[in-house]
């Protein structure tokens, strides 16, 4: 389920969402709501490993803290797991400052990411 600002790749057993703005107000739902619908079983497979690319991002707002929370506990509660991509400065400086940092891993390099999860 693509969107205008967020697309959807699956490589091996990994849903790759590129996310083209900033994660504020609506792209932050469309993201959430995309991992919601991949984590539900449908077509046999429920996908409970994710990577968010945050390359095209430059600004996060507290809507975007708050669905990275929420998708992060969904994702444990179902024994799944999820990591960022290519978050700037000021995205890595806010994961810090709201200690939302501990939760992720966080990598600069997508096959790195995808290594990590396999």
């Amino acid at each position: 389920m693509s969107t205008p600002d967020v697309s959807v790749r699956k490589k091996h057993d990994i849903v790759i969402l590129d996310v083209k703005k900033s994660m504020v107000g609506n792209v932050s739902s469309q993201v959430g709501s995309i991992v919601e619908e991949e984590a539900t079983i449908t077509s046999g497979q429920a996908y409970l490993k994710f990577i968010l690319n945050l390359e095209g991002v430059r600004i996060m707002d507290s809507t975007g803290l708050g669905v990275l929370a929420r998708i992060y506990g969904l994702l444990l509660d179902k024994g799944g797991e999820i990591a960022l991509l290519k978050a700037n400065k000021n995205i890595e400086n806010l994961l810090v400052t709201t200690k939302l940092d501990a939760l992720f891993n966080r990598h600069q390099d997508e096959d790195e990411a995808i290594y990590s999860m396999l």
